[in-house]
């Protein structure tokens, strides 16, 4: 949604090069546009985050890490396929996806969320995650270890306000979340059209 407001407004283009805005970014990642990002079809290795894998070796989710150092990080990591070869589903674009909101927009893209979003459709009590806030009626979270429920495990503050995730919602909040993706309120037809197109990939056929 944050991405398509941004290209409506003509400060990010669909087929712009990552590059464009993370210049800093390997040599791996020439070909990745921001559309491959959305589509979960760039080739950029997702960096994990279940228990196994633990950000595969190069993230450590008890540190704290600035954008910089997380693109430092990521572009570590050899790519999956080719951008467009395949689908994938990868947390790392949509981490990608936030720190390229904050660069176009100076603004935090939770932030951005906030005031675009959120406040609009009144999602009051929608919000970035944050251990240090006092959150009324705050959910405990928790994760399945061999079969058993077990409290979350603890990650750093970078790792609750990453894009790819990271939101606290109610189901009222989530209901009007809903209601405005069958609107125009946020974003043109044809933008949500867009949206609700499957991505091609390189066979012509649609991703799964």
């Amino acid at each position: 949604m944050a991405a398509m407001m941004l290209v409506e407004e003509g400060k990010l283009g669909l087929d712009d090069k990552l590059t464009k805005y993370i210049p800093e970014s390997p040599a791996i990642w020439k070909d990745v546009t921001i559309r491959h990002l959305l589509t979960h079809a760039s080739g950029i290795a997702d960096y994990g985050g279940e228990e196994d894998t633990m950000g595969k070796g190069v993230i450590n989710f008890r540190k704290d890490y600035t954008e910089e150092e997380l693109v430092q990080a990521f572009a570590r990591m050899p790519m999956d396929f080719a951008p467009s070869a395949k689908w994938s589903y990868s947390n790392t674009g949509y981490v990608l996806l936030g720190i390229v909101i904050h660069r176009v927009t100076g603004k935090f893209y939770g932030d951005f969320l906030q005031e675009r979003v959120f406040h609009p459709l009144g999602m009051t009590s929608t919000r970035i995650i944050s251990e240090a806030d006092i959150v009324p009626h705050r959910g405990s979270g928790y994760r399945l270890a061999k079969g058993k429920l077990k409290n979350q495990e603890w990650v750093s503050p970078t790792f609750n306000s990453t894009a790819d995730g990271t939101l606290y919602f109610n189901v009222l909040d989530v209901a009007k979340w809903d209601a405005a993706l069958y609107t125009t309120r946020l974003l043109t037809q044809a933008s949500l059209d867009r949206i609700w197109t499957v991505y091609p990939l390189n066979d012509g056929k649609p991703n799964p």
